[in-house]
């Protein structure tokens, strides 16, 4: 009787023992979580306060690109993202912001700097943008937007909080509609590209931003009525700026990259963005 009860004892010790250590390994992981964060945060301020040493000293300030990520609080999903910023950035009082989503197709293993706006810049045209792509298996505008309080605006001072301009394509378009739908007071203008979705019963709260939609009506990804009800439906609301929409043909779902690298003379969304602020 002895020995079943030393048995007993010795079980529930190990038992006891082995929850506590579950328990430990759990914190820690959250913990080193923590620290990712606040690692990404430490880079981005030295960057930003070693960027302005050199200005102070009038060094020749160049643009940047910065990548981390962030552990959201709101799908508690990890999202990482890159950052451009300009030469302009450090010599203004206000830079414009320039929010761009990506689509369907992109994973996390796919590279940032290569999508949307940063194909103008790869292609070495300046942009006077601080340029913010976050990643996403599919875009929450309540994500999109702790994104750009929490880390963008955040950490970057110097933006214009009244010149804010979302993009995205074919998702990242779906993802630009429901952002601005959401939170109208913080977009200055959007850019729906292949891709765009509206409720009817919300679509008067786009009624004063300036958007510029695009589609190929042979789209075979994302119908080209989509965009087109989409447009039908803010005009309808009688809107303060009618919205803009520049149709193809032949063009197909790919067509964001000759849109934002600027191979298109006539399409320049960056110098269209910069006619509007709140």
């Amino acid at each position: 009787m002895k020995k079943s009860k030393l048995g007993y004892i010795i079980f529930f010790t190990l038992l006891i023992l082995s929850s506590c250590s579950k328990e430990r390994s759990d914190t820690e992981f959250i913990s080193t979580e923590n620290k990712i964060n606040n690692e990404n945060e430490s880079k981005i301020e030295s960057k930003i306060d070693e960027k302005g040493k050199n200005k102070s000293n009038n060094d020749v300030v160049r643009s940047e690109i910065i990548e981390g990520g962030f552990n959201s609080l709101v799908d508690n999903q990890y999202h990482k993202y890159v950052l451009y910023v300009p030469d302009s950035y450090y010599t203004s009082q206000s830079t414009p912001l320039i929010i761009y989503l990506h689509g369907a197709s992109s994973t996390a293993k796919d590279d940032l700097k290569v999508k949307g706006p940063f194909r103008a810049i790869n292609k070495g045209i300046e942009l006077d943008f601080v340029v913010a792509s976050p990643h996403s298996r599919g875009w929450n505008p309540k994500v999109v937007d702790e994104f750009l309080e929490n880390i963008v605006l955040k950490h970057f001072e110097n933006i214009d909080s009244k010149r804010v301009y979302v993009t995205g394509h074919s998702m990242g378009g779906f993802g630009t509609l429901d952002f601005a739908v959401e939170y109208p007071e913080k977009v200055a203008a959007i850019i729906p590209i292949a891709g765009a979705n509206l409720e009817s019963g919300r679509k008067c709260n786009l009624r004063d931003i300036p958007a510029w939609f695009f589609h190929s009506r042979d789209d075979k990804a994302v119908p080209f009525s989509f965009s087109e009800n989409a447009v039908n439906l803010i005009n309808t609301c009688c809107p303060s700026i009618p919205p803009k929409f520049t149709i193809f043909e032949t063009k197909g779902h790919g067509i964001s990259w000759f849109i934002y690298n600027k191979s298109v003379e006539e399409i320049d969304i960056y110098s269209w963005m910069l006619q509007y602020s709140k």
